[in-house]
């Protein structure tokens, strides 16, 4: 028999009472939807529908369950999973939805009394646990006060940890103890008391090599000065809130720059500027240096008013390719009103279709690139062409040919430029963008599939 067991709802109770089943389960996942692919070794359900009438037995035993993925607001699965999670346990991942101190029926909400048990003896039941991911409401827990210590005594062996709930800087040097820790993902704010105090927020992660960090400007500056993660490679600022002005996010790009010379990867969420006419824009000249930067995302965040803090044009373009010579994937997103179909979109495409020459001449294993062009502008003769280019996503704001000598010279530099890419809009799937933008990317598609 093949470790496949994939139960739907209906069957959920009856299944379980057959003890033959558990040696065969290897993933237990719950969510809120029945979404889940039909994939082997996965156990499937909408706990959340059932949790007030099944009354699952703790003598259930699963010896051979490695992962659990587990969104909840109820008790019942949380003290479920206090007898079930089985010593060979190497990911968890799991999620407490609050709904409040009491339940539906008006009854007391035990689900943190049930989830702070279950965290303290998380350690003694899972020791051999790799991954944990956490989403819980910390502001009631107090996790780190009661439960990171415990965690990162007790789970020496964690590679990959993602805390998916605000941290109080103090926490760095407590995750110390975590010496295997490759990957991290946090949400930090400020410490109590001034930002000077720096001991607040050193750290030293040898083997870290992926971080994902949100906070505001000046504590992430003050975690990257002072920490020490020298196998780091991969850096991600999902969301970034300025102190002051954009002349704070620019003295992190410095710190990141001068700190971790040997990134890879480089991931960033700019927030809007404050004004239409700032004094400082994003300045990307820095990170220039970093020569072995493979993936390079730079996203304006989407707001309904706002204003582009990162003034890129074709003159970056070059700037760019010139320095990340071994560049592999290209996002730049430099819209920041959030488009939809139908409405205006003031804001245009600093980028030209002739100033992404530089990244077919210069950037020879670049296999990904999103960015929004206007391809209406004249173009120029090109023979060298990069074959490793597969994927050329245009963002909404790009601006479709309008005749059809416009779409034969797109057409032929985007094919000479890069003979092997197929295009698409950002919007393919949800039908946001352009209907003559959608209708240039698969023309395109279709015109060239034929060529080659």
């Amino acid at each position: 028999m093949q470790d496949l067991v994939s139960i739907c709802d209906g069957t959920l109770r009856a299944t379980l009472s057959y003890p033959r089943y558990a040696p065969f389960i290897k993933t237990l996942a719950t969510t809120y939807e029945d979404s889940l692919p039909e994939v082997g070794n996965t156990l499937r359900s909408s706990f959340f529908l059932y949790q007030s009438e099944l009354q699952l037995s703790t003598s259930l035993r699963l010896p051979n369950l490695r992962e659990i993925s587990v969104s909840t607001s109820g008790a019942l699965l949380v003290r479920w999973l206090m007898e079930l999670a089985p010593p060979s346990l190497e990911k968890l991942n799991f999620e407490m939805i609050w709904r409040g101190l009491r339940d539906r029926t008006g009854d007391r909400n035990d689900s943190l009394e049930y989830l702070s048990q279950f965290l303290r003896g998380l350690p003694r039941r899972t020791p051999a646990l790799k991954v944990l991911s956490l989403d819980i409401p910390d502001g009631i827990l107090g996790f780190l006060q009661t439960h990171l210590s415990n965690i990162v005594r007790g789970l020496p062996l964690l590679e990959d940890v993602d805390l998916r709930f605000p941290i109080p800087a103090e926490a760095l040097p407590v995750m110390e103890g975590w010496t295997s820790l490759s990957r991290l993902k946090l949400r930090v704010f400020s410490p109590e008391g001034p930002c000077e105090d720096i001991s607040a927020v050193t750290a030293s992660l040898p083997a870290l090599q992926s971080l994902s960090v949100s906070g505001s400007t000046m504590i992430l500056s003050l975690i990257l000065q002072n920490g020490h993660f020298p196998s780091l490679r991969a850096l991600d600022f999902p969301r970034i809130t300025l102190d002051d002005h954009l002349d704070r996010l620019n003295e992190l790009l410095v710190i990141v720059a001068e700190r971790f010379p040997r990134l890879h990867n480089v991931q960033l969420q700019a927030p809007p500027a404050q004004a239409a006419w700032s004094p400082t824009a994003i300045i990307l000249d820095p990170l220039h240096s970093l020569l072995d930067l493979r993936h390079f995302s730079l996203k304006c965040e989407p707001v309904h008013y706002g204003y582009c803090s990162a003034q890129l044009n074709d003159k970056h373009i070059r700037q760019l390719s010139r320095a990340w010579t071994r560049l592999e994937s290209l996002d730049l997103r430099t819209r920041t009103t959030d488009f939809r179909r139908g409405n205006v979109c003031s804001q245009r495409p600093s980028f030209s279709l002739r100033g992404l020459l530089p990244l077919a001449q210069s950037c020879q294993h670049l296999r990904q690139l999103f960015i929004g062009v206007d391809l209406t502008l004249s173009h120029s003769e090109y023979e060298a062409s990069a074959l490793t280019l597969e994927s050329f996503e245009l963002e909404c704001i790009s601006i479709p040919p309008r005749t059809q000598a416009e779409r034969e010279r797109a057409y032929k530099l985007i094919s000479v430029m890069w003979p092997n890419v197929r295009m698409s809009t950002e919007g393919e799937m949800d039908d946001r963008c352009d209907p003559e933008l959608k209708r240039f990317c698969a023309a395109f598609n279709s015109l060239w599939a034929k060529e080659r």
